[in-house]
């Protein structure tokens, strides 16, 4: 669990510092409870893009996704997860995707 946690935080905030997650500004929380910070307030689009892609977050402010996977979450679910966050810009309706 806690090197799951460990591991899917690592890959999003490695994923900001290269700047290859242009939705995603910073990740916040500990384990497995991670919040996701976005670059603009779609988080409702991309909860709901997840919800296509098979996660299961959900929006806790306009900019702001929550993670609260299971304890079982294997390391290849957690990449998966990392993967989505990376083509998340993408998924986004056009409207999204433009910047207030």
């Amino acid at each position: 669990m806690t090197t799951t946690g460990a591991l899917l935080r690592a890959e999003l905030e490695a994923l900001v510092a290269a700047g290859d997650a242009p939705l995603v500004r910073e990740v916040r929380g500990h384990g497995l409870l991670l919040a996701v910070v976005l670059t603009a307030p779609v988080a409702s689009d991309v909860a709901a893009a997840a919800l296509d892609a098979g996660l299961i977050v959900n929006a806790v402010a306009p900019d702001t996704i929550r993670l609260a996977p299971p304890l079982i979450l294997t390391p290849g679910q957690a990449r998966d997860a990392v993967r989505f966050f990376a083509a998340a810009h993408a998924l986004l309706p056009p409207a999204s995707k433009e910047t207030p």
